[in-house]
């Protein structure tokens, strides 16, 4: 099973995907981890709008390389079950899902209404985006409902961390995606 997450910024896409892949055992990889090496790499500071720009460019370059690079850092092989933090358009989805054949790709979202997201940023201040980070174009898809819309499973953002983890298990069981003895939180 290739699991992604979507959402938006502050979500709690992080904090889910990580909790998930330890639970299940499962590896994980993260779209804006790569975007920060490749910023890394290449002297590009790292600011959100920076990031934004990067992930978008490299996006639209080569979708498939893009894709291919997450997976591989995360050592990835085909068949291994993973979760995949931070998908931000429908192209990536279809080329997970592409690259993981045969095995099945599922789209989680982190549904979360502005006004608690706006609580979240003020409480974690460090990590407080630009307001205008939400109007970036690598946003779009997840603004317009886009990805929403195709998700195989919109979780309530305001949920207990432990209540999000056992709806998407309880999912995944529903989909044959998990052995018998898979832990439960």
């Amino acid at each position: 099973m290739i699991l992604g997450f979507a959402g938006k910024i502050s979500s709690g896409k992080s904090t889910i995907t990580s909790r998930l892949a330890e639970t299940l055992r499962w590896k994980r990889a993260s779209c804006g981890d790569h975007v920060r090496k490749v910023a890394a790499a290449r002297g590009i500071p790292d600011t959100r709008h920076n990031l934004q720009e990067l992930g978008q460019n490299l996006m639209s370059s080569d979708v498939m390389l893009f894709c291919n690079s997450v997976l591989k850092e995360a050592n990835w092989n085909q068949g291994d079950s993973i979760i995949i933090d931070g998908i931000r358009h429908k192209e990536a989805v279809e080329t997970f899902r592409s690259l993981g054949s045969p095995s099945r790709f599922g789209l989680v979202f982190l549904d979360l209404n502005n006004s608690e997201l706006e609580i979240r940023r003020a409480k974690n201040l460090s990590r407080v985006p630009d307001h205008e980070a939400d109007k970036h174009r690598s946003e779009h898809q997840i603004l317009d409902d886009s990805l929403k819309d195709g998700a195989d499973l919109v979780l309530d953002g305001t949920l207990h961390i432990n209540a999000q983890i056992d709806e998407v298990l309880g999912w995944l069981e529903t989909q044959g995606a998990l052995p018998n003895s898979s832990p439960r939180p």
